[in-house]
């Protein structure tokens, strides 16, 4: 508990979540009550993705889902820390972890996982910087130009989460204060 006070006061850090926005259609109907988890989940192919206090799962296609918004859950508020080149996203549950885009899978699939790695502010993989787009955000890795997605514009529980190319409706999170 020491060291995850220490973490959050060294990094000065506003608690947000991630609350998504996207939709396919102007006219679909968007359940504005789920945000991004990386919190352990069981997944629609009966398997395990997410993170827990030890691990990540390195889940394909991530180890981020949508989930029901619950500020009180420590896996789906993050700590946003401005380093001056882009937003480090320090988890809550462990402060001394980041949202890190992964450069897993290896292949032509230009979507990739979203995981936790070692915070690191000289890594461009954990660092994200906001665009606006729609009437909300996108949130763009420096590194890779990839953004938080919700994988075929899917809006439900436990729908994944991944770094996707490009700029489109199904990219739309706003940071809410936790």
């Amino acid at each position: 508990a020491a060291e995850k006070a220490a973490a959050e006061a060294a990094a000065n850090i506003n608690y947000i979540q991630f609350k998504y926005r996207g939709q396919r259609h102007s006219n679909a109907n968007i359940n504005n009550g789920n945000c991004v988890s990386i919190g352990m989940f069981k997944t629609r192919w009966g398997t395990f993705a997410g993170c827990d206090a030890d691990s990540c799962k390195l889940f394909n296609p991530s180890d981020l889902s949508l989930q029901t918004c619950d500020n009180n859950n420590d896996w789906q508020v993050w700590g946003m820390e401005d380093t001056g080149n882009g937003m480090l996203f320090h988890i809550k549950a462990d402060p001394s972890r980041c949202m890190y885009i992964s450069t897993e899978p290896e292949n032509k699939n230009t979507y990739k996982i979203i995981t936790l790695a070692a915070c690191d502010k000289s890594d461009g993989r954990q660092l994200f910087k906001q665009e606006s787009y729609g009437g909300s955000s996108i949130w763009r890795n420096v590194a890779t130009s990839n953004a938080l997605d919700s994988i075929s514009y899917g809006n439900g529980v436990g729908n994944n989460v991944l770094a996707g190319f490009g700029s489109n409706n199904a990219k739309k999170f706003d940071a809410i204060p936790a």
